[in-house]
């Protein structure tokens, strides 16, 4: 496999995560269906090529790649989701998207997001976060572990705007009773 070429600039950080994420999936320390990154495979031969470059990586069989890409949770496409939602405007596309990837892979894991992106500590996950998706870098501000964070990021993005409109509810007549019954009016 070739390096990629001196116009398609990988940076090395973005190499690491990823390239960490690939490594931790091969290793067993994240779910299988995280070798894919969730990609096409012929897209994941890209990213291979352009992160791992002096990895020599043979196509997976096809049925063995089906299988994995069926294992993946959904959560990994809401994470990826809330990341591209947040993602620095000026950040080069593709490189935004395949962190994106890696990160959710590696938000799959049991340890903290450092560890899953085989990085050497919480701090190297900020500056790519703050790099790729500042919005969402910025809007830590109790510094809370970034696993914890980007997945109470994805609870809040579900929760519902407020209760329910009370004419959807049934049974309205019985409302007096659920509030003061000091106050019935």
């Amino acid at each position: 496999m070739n390096a990629p070429s001196a116009e398609f600039h990988i940076p090395e950080a973005l190499q690491q995560a990823v390239g960490g994420v690939l490594r931790n999936a091969h290793a067993g320390a994240l779910p299988p269906f995280a070798r894919t990154l969730g990609l096409p495979q012929a897209a994941l031969l890209e990213v291979l090529r352009c992160c791992l470059p002096r990895l020599a990586t043979d196509a997976i069989p096809e049925r063995k790649y089906a299988a994995l890409m069926q294992n993946m949770p959904a959560l990994f496409d809401e994470v990826r989701a809330l990341l591209m939602a947040q993602r620095t405007p000026d950040a080069d596309p593709l490189h935004v998207e395949w962190l994106a990837r890696a990160i959710a892979a590696a938000c799959m894991g049991n340890r903290f997001l450092w560890q899953d992106m085989g990085l050497a500590g919480r701090d190297d996950v900020g500056v790519l976060l703050r790099r790729y998706f500042q919005p969402l870098h910025d809007a830590n501000r109790e510094d809370l572990k970034w696993k914890r964070f980007i997945f109470l990021q994805l609870g809040a993005r579900k929760k519902p705007a407020g209760p329910p409109a009370l004419e959807n509810i049934e049974g309205l007549a019985v409302l007096p009773t659920l509030t003061n019954p000091g106050t019935v009016r």
